[in-house]
């Protein structure tokens, strides 16, 4: 897989994955970097902290984002350097304004935590925990007509 890979031009590239696109099925394929999973945040003393991510942290968060939007990158393996490789359909789109963003998530029952760090939260009160939700940029969701889809965000339990 990943000498198949590296014959997609790369397209992207956070700051714990690099992003390529498969143009002929029209989707994407993000990589981990070696040893980076992302970070969770969380405050403390009124300051917001973050810690890094394992790479079950990684999964799960794979899992929320699914749970919570309804569409998410799949898990669908691993490099023989654990870096882990998800794919996700291509989403053409354009870039939604921050308020865009911020009235999407309110309208998803999210509330802010600190709007301005693009830190919110979401209770699922049924299941017995909250979902954190973290790097809400603008440039982390694309707008597809009148809808907002998610395609780059962290997402983990806190309670």
């Amino acid at each position: 897989m990943g000498a198949r890979l590296l014959s997609f031009p790369k397209v992207a590239e956070g700051s714990e994955h690099q992003v390529y696109l498969d143009a002929e099925y029209a989707r994407v394929w993000k990589v981990t970097k070696p040893g980076l999973f992302g970070e969770n945040y969380f405050i403390e003393n009124g300051k917001i902290a973050q810690k890094n991510c394992t790479p079950l942290d990684y999964l799960i968060r794979l899992r929320l984002w699914s749970m919570v939007f309804g569409t998410a990158p799949r898990a669908v393996g691993m490099t023989d350097h654990g870096q882990i490789v998800s794919v996700h359909s291509f989403i053409q789109g354009q870039l939604p304004s921050q308020s865009e963003v911020n009235s999407f998530l309110v309208e998803a029952g999210f509330t802010p935590l600190r709007q301005k760090y693009w830190l919110w939260e979401k209770a699922f009160p049924k299941l017995g925990f909250t979902v954190g939700l973290g790097d809400a940029r603008d440039e982390n969701f694309v707008r597809i007509y009148h809808h907002i889809v998610p395609i780059d965000v962290r997402l983990w339990r806190t309670v």
